[in-house]
């Protein structure tokens, strides 16, 4: 989900959200000394943690290193000196493993970000005194691989607004007192496998959640999802982000969904099974508020996903189908209905035809990617017909691995393009001839993929002039012996 830089900029917030954490930050000047009672709670943390890569190294009773408020991991407020930030999260070369005694931690009652997300704790449970840090406000324990199940204490963390519990492998029942957890505004429950009835009750219950990731829930289904929907006082005007990805759901499901929440924005629906395939005769609508719908690997076919769009919707600015199910060409009028699209990828398909008309009136585009199917058509017409290729926003153009015919133009405005892909088409140009003519107006380029295609004569030096150009590849163009000539 494009939600990594959501969680950043959460963190922050948390961190600095209010006026006096904002101006006084948690940067301890030389003089704080941390609290001794908590430098103790630290220090007895670790002893029950092998830190291999020398992670919590700092942490010890030297005299240069007594201040935890400097500890790797460790920010306090620089008025009461608490330890507020305890960010232990793990990287690919950090990391640490034990036992996880939070009992220890008890002392850090100011603590209100927690991470410790990533490390490996064998044979840990979710401790329940998880639920006595009242003062929450981050808790981040994903990618722990915990035995047991949720527990209901952590309901009592009453500020708490992120949560992020993807992966931790725990079984059971998600417990009802999270519906407790009023200010939530983040929920990340990804990758698990939850048993027994979902109490989609608390998820109603939270009137500030603005993101939910469902993604890959083992037990999400038309039968688990529906007391979700079972009245309209369960409307949600806060969910703008929602992650169904990687689940099986049916027509109905959908029904109940739109109707949840009315203004979702940002809808990732990626990897589903979906019993019912006839969508386009579903009478259920998209949010008129919705700018990103992610589709990618499912059983949708084209023509269905453009009806249900084309009633219910022109706002979406993020439309992306990739998986080899799209077949045939791409309808008459697609264009029209997604005019204000900024990015359209149906890569990875089953496209065919010539490039359709129905795309070259896009002007708000700023990606477009068509690679890897069976598009075919003249690369001129496509390329000056376009109205999006001579627009300022317009950036990036992949039409890779398609059956396109032709010469590139000679008179193309390519002045603003970013990246251009053609590469494993049918092309012909002179290289050295209507190639060359092309470089002035390259200046933008980072990116030109042109192998795989039937060029000839000899490459220009001119392309050394393009000083932003950071990768070229002209391999396997049918003239092996002319382009190592030249190269020498």
């Amino acid at each position: 989900m494009g939600s990594y830089f959501l969680k950043i900029l959460f963190a922050v917030l948390v961190c600095f959200s209010h006026t006096k954490l904002f101006i006084l930050g948690f940067i301890s000047p030389l003089h704080v000394k941390c609290i001794e009672k908590e430098r103790q709670a630290l220090l007895n943390f670790k002893q029950g943690l092998q830190d291999y890569s020398g992670m919590l190294s700092r942490w010890s009773d030297d005299d240069n290193s007594r201040d935890c408020c400097k500890w790797k991991g460790i920010e306090c407020n620089n008025e009461t000196v608490h330890v507020q930030m305890l960010d232990l999260r793990a990287s690919d070369v950090h990391f640490f493993t034990g036992d996880l005694y939070i009992s220890l931690f008890l002392e850090l009652q100011n603590m209100e970000y927690l991470d410790l997300s990533r490390n490996l704790f064998p044979d840990s449970q979710i401790p329940e005194q998880m639920g006595n840090f009242k003062n929450l406000r981050y808790l981040n324990l994903s990618d722990l691989s915990f035995v047991g199940g949720i527990p209901s204490q952590l309901g009592n963390l009453s500020k708490l607004e992120y949560l992020d519990l993807k992966r931790i492998f725990v079984g059971g029942a998600i417990p009802s007192q999270l519906g407790n957890l009023s200010k939530l505004r983040y929920v990340d429950l990804a990758g698990n496998s939850l048993s027994g009835e979902i109490p989609f009750q608390w998820v109603t219950s939270l009137s500030s959640l603005t993101t939910l990731d469902l993604s890959s829930f083992g037990n999400l289904s038309v039968d688990t999802i529906s007391s979700l929907f079972d009245s309209h006082s369960n409307l949600s005007t806060s969910l703008s982000i929602l992650d169904l990805s990687n689940n099986m759901l049916t027509s109905s499901t959908f029904q109940l969904l739109f109707n949840y929440s009315i203004n979702l924005q940002e809808l990732y629906l990626s990897v589903l099974l979906i019993k019912v395939f006839l969508c386009h005769m579903l009478p259920f609508k998209i949010p008129h508020h919705l700018v990103t719908l992610h589709l990618s690997q499912n059983l949708l076919k084209l023509l269905a996903i453009f009806n249900w769009i084309s009633n219910f919707t022109t706002n979406l600015h993020l439309l992306s189908h990739g998986g080899k199910i799209l077949e045939g060409p791409i309808p008459d009028g697609f264009g029209k209905v997604i005019n204000h699209l900024e990015i359209l990828s149906l890569h990875f398909n089953k496209l065919q035809g010539e490039n359709s008309a129905s795309l070259w009136n896009i002007c708000t585009l700023k990606e477009l990617h068509l690679y890897n199917n069976n598009l075919s058509g003249k690369i001129s017409s496509f390329i000056q017909n376009s109205i999006f290729m001579i627009q300022q926003v317009f950036q990036t153009l992949d039409l890779s691995d398609n059956r396109i015919t032709g010469m590139l133009p000679s008179h193309s405005n390519w002045t603003y393009l970013r990246k251009l892909d053609l590469s494993n088409n049918h092309l012909k140009n002179d290289l050295h001839g209507e190639i060359h003519s092309h470089i002035r107006n390259l200046g933008s380029l980072e990116f030109l993929d042109l192998s795989g295609n039937h060029f000839f004569g000899k490459i220009p030096y001119t392309l050394s002039n393009i000083d932003g150009l950071a990768m070229l590849d002209l391999s396997n163009i049918g003239n092996k012996e002319a382009f190592q000539t030249h190269l020498e």
